[in-house]
C-alpha cells in the first residue's frame, strides 16, 4: 500500500507555473513589440531611400543621354512624381528647358513627362506613411563640358 502513493504520478501544471510562464511571456513580448515596431518603420524609410536613389540614378543616365537638360541661366530644377496615380504622373517640373536630342522643348512637354515617368515604371510607391510622391532635384554647375549635376530625390506628401 505504501508503494502505491509514492507511485502516484503527477498530472499537469500547477497554477503557480502556468502563472509564472504567462508572466514570463508577457515581459518578453513588451519588451518585443516596440521593437518589431521600430524595426518596421526603420525598413520603410530605407526602402523609399533606395527607391530614391534608383530615381536619381535613372535621372543622372537621362541627363547624360541628352534626353533632359538644364539650359540656360537655370541651375536648378525640380520635378515631382505622383506614385499615388496609374500610371505614375509627372506632376511638376520646373525646369527652365529641357533638351530633346538637338531640339530644345518646353518643360511640360507630354513626351518629356512620359520618358520621365518611365523611369519610375517598375519603382515601388513611397512606404513611409502619409508619403505618396517623390521630388527630385536637380543642380548644375559648371559650364561646357565642366558640367556636372547633382541629382537628390526625397519623398513628400
Amino acid at each position: 500500500m505504501i508503494k502505491r502513493a509514492n507511485q502516484k504520478k503527477k498530472k499537469g501544471f500547477s497554477l503557480i507555473e502556468l502563472i509564472i510562464v504567462l508572466a514570463v511571456m508577457a515581459i518578453i513580448a513588451l519588451i518585443a513589440i516596440p521593437n518589431f515596431a521600430a524595426v518596421r518603420e526603420s525598413s520603410k524609410i530605407k526602402a523609399d531611400t533606395q527607391s530614391g536613389e534608383a530615381i536619381s540614378r535613372s535621372i543622372e543616365t537621362l541627363l547624360a543621354d541628352d534626353s533632359i537638360a538644364l539650359t540656360g541661366t537655370n541651375t536648378t530644377g525640380t520635378i515631382t512624381f505622383n506614385m499615388a496615380t496609374v500610371p505614375v504622373t509627372v506632376d511638376n517640373i520646373t525646369l527652365d528647358k529641357v533638351s530633346k536630342g538637338s531640339t530644345s522643348v518646353f518643360a511640360d512637354d507630354a513626351v518629356i513627362k512620359a520618358n520621365l515617368a518611365a523611369v519610375l515604371a517598375n519603382t515601388s510607391k513611397p512606404q513611409e506613411n502619409g508619403k505618396t510622391k517623390f521630388q527630385t532635384t536637380i543642380t548644375k554647375s559648371g559650364t561646357g563640358i565642366n558640367t556636372t549635376y547633382k541629382v537628390v530625390t526625397a519623398t513628400i506628401q
